[in-house]
């Protein structure tokens, strides 16, 4: 294995960690996060868990595929369930339910038929979702346009809508590519694929992060420091002579 695509497979094999930023900035704001953002907390966890979980399946059982199907599963889910939250029309909401139980229906004939649990990568259950969550996150962003909502860049949800189509558009056209790699054993370009990947996780992180940055905080900076540093300074007063 050349050099490059080395160090460009353990780049990917941390990206997944970038989820780390925006958890960071969610966590001392969980009191305020709204009922229709929890999901993207619990997506931003659910990336977090299956990456460790990644790790132990590589050092253990020498094979991580099936971190693969859990990730799309988790992922989809919570990101439908955003979605369901944020868009209250019922014709949305059916779509949206519809979507996701024939994303499962793919989902599980990828894993037990397809490509295997421990096989392959679960390319048509990713398309398939990724497709579906582009598009949710497309029509939300027409909506707001159409409303003329003002700051429509500083609100979360467009914030949520536009990291979502970073960081799936660019992992769409890359399963492509990689079903097209395996199927004609084209190694030469593994390296490559891998770029948008690592691009769209880290661009896709800052924008979590900043949609959680818009919530105010649990407390106020200088209460959330523990004792030991809270502290000012204090001129002292010149003894009398």
């Amino acid at each position: 294995m050349p050099w490059w695509d080395s160090f460009l497979y353990g780049i990917v094999s941390e990206a997944e960690a970038f989820a780390l930023v925006p958890l960071a900035v969610a966590l001392p704001r969980l009191r305020n996060i709204p009922y229709a953002f929890r999901p993207s907390l619990y997506y931003i966890i659910g990336l977090l868990s299956v990456w460790y979980l990644g790790r132990y399946g590589r050092v253990y059982l020498h094979n991580n595929i099936f971190c693969f199907h859990l990730t799309s599963i988790l992922e989809i889910g919570f990101l439908s369930q955003a979605f369901y939250r944020l868009i209250p029309q019922p014709a949305f909401r059916r779509i949206v339910q519809i979507g996701y139980i024939i994303f499962l229906c793919i989902a599980f004939a990828d894993a037990m038929f397809w490509h295997g649990l421990m096989k392959e990568t679960n390319i048509y259950a990713r398309t398939f979702g990724n497709l579906l969550v582009i598009t949710y996150s497309l029509y939300y962003i027409l909506l707001l346009t159409e409303e003329a909502v003002p700051d429509i860049e500083k609100r979360p949800e467009f914030l949520l809508s536009i990291s979502v189509l970073i960081f799936y558009s660019a992992p769409l056209v890359m399963a492509i590519i990689v079903l097209y790699v395996q199927r004609y054993n084209i190694d030469q370009f593994d390296f490559v694929i891998q770029i948008p990947f690592i691009l769209s996780a880290g661009v896709a992180a800052m924008f979590q992060a900043l949609m959680f940055a818009r919530f105010p905080l649990d407390r106020s900076p200088r209460q959330a420091l523990p004792e030991w540093l809270r502290w000012r300074w204090r001129p002292r007063s010149i003894p009398a002579k």
